[in-house]
């Protein structure tokens, strides 16, 4: 059984799946040693995909609250339970993938505290970027607390071509950019 695939995951689809698991391939190819850096854990579905994609890299989960994830031994990663507005970060990133809170001012930290420190050619990706209605209808129903609409607004604002990035994908809710200076 593949774990990537099977793993319980707040609506993150098959395609997005398989998304991250080639990106954090392509990263590992590019960038032999890479740090992948996940910020919103909840069951573990993204942290599962970058380590089958990327099995030699240094992977960083960041979540609020510590929880056991099935089977995390075969993960072999970093795990920081604390609230990544507080945290302080100086680590080099080539893939960041954030899926914590969905909140305007939450992922406008993520992005201010996280972003600078990826690596040019590196890529940042966030989810829950762009859904259908009727998407957002039941997420909302489901988890009143995490409305996608500050994702959106934050990386629009934040990650734009005159502050070096460069949109790399649309892919079912995620939204990516390659860092390019």
């Amino acid at each position: 059984m593949i774990v990537w695939k099977t793993i319980k995951g707040a609506l993150l689809s098959e395609v997005e799946r398989e998304w991250l698991v080639n990106i954090a391939g392509s990263i590992a190819e590019s960038f032999g040693s890479p740090l992948l850096l996940n910020i919103g854990i909840w069951h573990g579905a993204s942290m599962y995909c970058l380590r089958a994609g990327a099995p030699g890299a240094t992977l960083v989960g960041i979540d609020v609250a510590p929880r056991e994830l099935p089977g995390s031994g075969v993960l072999r990663a970093e795990f920081i339970w604390k609230d990544s507005r507080t945290i302080v970060w100086d680590r080099p990133i080539c893939l960041l993938f954030v899926d914590g809170g969905h909140a305007y001012d939450v992922v406008r930290s993520d992005i201010r505290n996280f972003g600078q420190h990826v690596v040019v050619g590196g890529i940042m990706a966030f989810h829950d970027y762009d859904r259908s209605k009727i998407y957002l209808k039941e997420r909302a129903r489901r988890y009143p607390k995490r409305s996608p609409l500050g994702v959106r607004r934050a990386v629009d604002e934040l990650c734009t071509k005159s502050q070096g990035w460069e949109v790399l994908a649309t892919i079912d809710s995620i939204k990516a950019f390659r860092r390019a200076k």
